[in-house]
């Protein structure tokens, strides 16, 4: 390298040092607090519903959170962001792939198209049973701000806009502001909450086995008598 990288890349060295010297871990203990309910889902999913034809899928997502936390450790935003639709992504198509063995063993071995969001989506709302009406319930009784976030973050993943475009800037601004960071473990807490919501509303006809605390969650934000429309497993069909 030259004399001008040497230089760029020691400022960056030292802008990383001086982030996670005053952040003391800070990033990690709120990723981690953000992510509680989805990391006791993954587990849940691991021990008990798992066919363990994806798992490394599983193991992706839980992955993806560690790089979250490690990269806002750093004040490094744009990988973060990457790394929470990488969750999204990564969720759906466990749901998926842990009922479509044979599917998945020819992506992985003949390395097939993998399939497209609106396909997963669409395989849900179409086999799930009640799993729309279900969603819609938690989707009207959410803490989160963004009913779905798929959208904003592929907005960053595609840079779309100018706002989330990268930016022509010396190499050590690519360590963001603390409120630039504190904005993105917000947007993991909404991250989190709409795949533990789309999980429950998948595996909710087996909510007696579920964790106490994923019941506790859910029972906090739901009325008693929307907590019963949820766990319902059929609706009353209008007589002919």
């Amino acid at each position: 390298m030259s004399a001008t990288e040497d230089k760029a890349v020691a400022a960056l060295v030292a802008e990383i040092q001086k982030r996670a010297l005053k952040q003391k871990g800070k990033p990690v203990e709120e990723i981690t607090q953000a992510t509680r309910l989805l990391l006791i889902w993954i587990s849940h999913l691991r021990t008990i519903i798992s066919n363990s034809a994806a798992e490394h899928l599983l193991n992706g997502v839980q992955g993806a959170i560690i790089e979250v936390a490690g990269c806002l450790a750093l004040g490094l935003v744009r990988p973060a962001i990457f790394a929470l639709r990488v969750q999204l992504e990564l969720t759906l198509a466990w749901i998926y792939f842990n009922d479509h063995a044979v599917e998945f063993a020819q992506i992985e071995n003949d390395a097939h198209e993998f399939p497209l969001r609106a396909k997963l989506k669409g395989y849900m709302q179409e086999y799930g049973g009640r799993f729309s009406k279900r969603l819609t319930i938690l989707s009207e009784n959410r803490t989160r701000k963004i009913e779905d976030p798929y959208g904003i973050l592929s907005n960053y993943v595609h840079s779309h806009s100018e706002l989330s475009s990268p930016k022509v800037r010396p190499l050590q601004e690519i360590v963001e502001s603390d409120a630039r960071c504190a904005e993105c473990v917000e947007l993991q807490k909404e991250v989190a909450e709409y795949l533990t919501d789309t999980l429950a509303a998948w595996f909710a006809d087996s909510w007696h086995d579920w964790p106490q605390t994923i019941k506790d969650g859910l029972s906090s934000r739901l009325t008693a008598k929307k907590l019963k429309d949820f766990s319902k497993k059929h609706d009353i069909l209008p007589a002919k």
